[in-house]
């Protein structure tokens, strides 16, 4: 029976210390200024009703709420790299620096055999009889070629 009666003593104690915990924790919580709501005002069609001016918005003053972050968890999952770095854009070469092909030369279907690995990717262009493939390997390169190509002016670019 001792037993009994010192356990449930002993019960009680703990059920107190957790309502005291619990109760600073709330109050710890709601410390600090209160954060307040502007009033409402008039808006402009609120003036056109009744005839007065509308009055501009009240300016307030933020309000720091207060530090709580000793009782939050840690978050369980993290921001991405990329959601938390500031992105710049970085010219590395000024404006028309890398040269256009002007006058492109070329080779045979030899030459081409030769030199080419057979997966190499080309640009074709074919008109009116007249057919050129322009290395995207060597386009990678300068970007941009001028040509003519059966009597027209084309620009190939990649």
């Amino acid at each position: 029976m001792l037993k009994s009666t010192l356990y449930f003593a002993l019960g009680i104690v703990l059920a107190l210390l957790a309502l005291v915990i619990v109760a600073s924790v709330i109050a710890g919580c709601s410390e600090g200024d209160p954060v307040s709501t502007p009033a409402p005002t008039a808006t402009p069609r609120d003036a056109m009703q009744s005839g007065t001016p509308a009055q501009p918005a009240p300016t307030t003053t933020p309000v720091e709420a207060p530090d709580i972050t000793a009782t939050q968890p840690a978050p369980t999952n993290t921001p991405s790299v990329a959601a938390s770095r500031d992105f710049e854009i970085v010219t590395l070469l000024r404006k028309d620096a890398i040269p256009a092909i002007l006058e492109p030369e070329f080779l045979t279907v030899a030459e081409a055999d030769e030199q080419m690995q057979d997966d190499e990717l080309v640009i074709g262009v074919s008109i009116e009889e007249d057919s050129r493939a322009y290395s995207v390997n060597m386009l990678s390169r300068h970007e941009i070629a001028n040509d003519v190509v059966g009597g027209k002016s084309v620009a190939v670019t990649w």
